[in-house]
């Protein structure tokens, strides 16, 4: 996959991906660095594309909350992981009219929290589209 072809418009795609992913994937981090976390790739003296300083976005749920506050700043969320197999986040964009949340499972909570970031731009695009 060429990741410096990623774009906002690659969104649904990209949220299937998180909501199929059983794990950290630094693919998958790559892909949504670039889509939504503003990070550039530019061609290394040996020809390879590099992405400096890419943080483990589908592995460490730190990473994937901060990428929650840089995208959407000033959201509400919660995450819920239980003894079994639930690993869930819930975001809310709008504090003054509150949207219904963005609700996503995953398998792990990082993967939910980036589900549920990618579900609530989308939702953002399309009325801003109207």
């Amino acid at each position: 996959m060429n990741m410096t072809g990623m774009t906002m418009n690659d969104l649904p795609t990209l949220l299937d991906r998180v909501r199929k992913a059983d794990g950290p994937d630094r693919e998958l981090d790559a892909a949504l660095a670039l889509a939504i976390g503003g990070w550039k790739m530019w061609k290394s003296k040996h020809g390879y594309w590099e992405l400096a300083n890419l943080p483990e976005l589908t592995a460490c749920i730190d990473a994937a909350l901060a990428l929650v506050e840089q995208v959407l700043p000033g959201c509400a969320f919660t995450i819920q992981r239980d003894w079994g197999d639930l690993n869930r986040c819930s975001i809310s964009t709008d504090d003054i009219t509150p949207t219904p949340p963005y609700v996503e499972d995953g398998q792990t909570l990082p993967l939910a929290i980036l589900a549920a970031l990618l579900s609530a731009i989308i939702a953002r695009q399309e009325t801003d589209n109207g």
